[in-house]
């Protein structure tokens, strides 16, 4: 894959969250808190939602996979390409192995800190989910209050120093969006 194509990927009509908008708002983020990426992490930022199915369980080995090609198609690799594939992987479960994923993993899912960035990022998912599995709104907020759920029960969800005053604000944000889910699966 080359970036040409990335991009492409990212434009597919069924995404509507894990879009170009989704990888730029990880840099700005990074950017505000004046945050040095290696070529690593600014390779796993732009790869790591590069395969995007709503429902799959395989997109983020699916994107390394296109970063090895990537690299595969380079002449030199002037970067840890090793690292750079740990850190997409990552991307799937949230719990960083290496130093090198806390930031990226964290940028990640800065959304969830932030209540009306929560909000809105909650709107397009469900409607990439919705849209493109065709699932009822039972079984879409069913499946979210489990994701939230899961959350909920990490020890963190921000590692690395910068964000970890993170770590509340997006506990109280899915406790809230918990509420939220039940008192909407009660009345459907």
């Amino acid at each position: 894959m080359m970036i040409p194509e990335l991009i492409k990927n990212y434009m597919e009509p069924h995404r509507v969250y894990h879009t170009l908008d989704h990888i730029y708002s990880m840099f700005q983020v990074a950017q505000e808190h004046n945050i040095k990426l290696s070529d690593e992490q600014v390779l796993a930022i732009l790869f790591h939602d590069a395969i995007y199915i709503p429902g799959r369980q395989d997109n983020e080995a699916k994107s390394a996979e296109c970063f090895m090609e990537y690299c595969f198609n380079l002449k030199t690799v002037p970067f840890d390409a090793d690292i750079v594939k740990t850190i997409i992987l990552e991307t799937k479960g949230h719990v960083p192995s290496i130093e090198e994923s806390k930031i990226v993993l964290d940028l990640d899912l800065y959304g969830i800190s932030q209540s009306d960035l929560f909000n809105k990022n909650s709107i397009a998912i469900k409607k990439e989910f919705q849209d493109y599995l065709k699932i009822s709104d039972t079984e879409y907020y069913t499946n979210n209050l489990k994701w939230i759920e899961s959350q909920l029960k990490k020890e963190k969800i921000y590692y690395s120093d910068i964000f970890n005053h993170c770590n509340k604000l997006a506990k109280d944000v899915l406790l809230k969006e918990k509420q939220r889910m039940i008192e909407i699966l009660e009345n459907i």
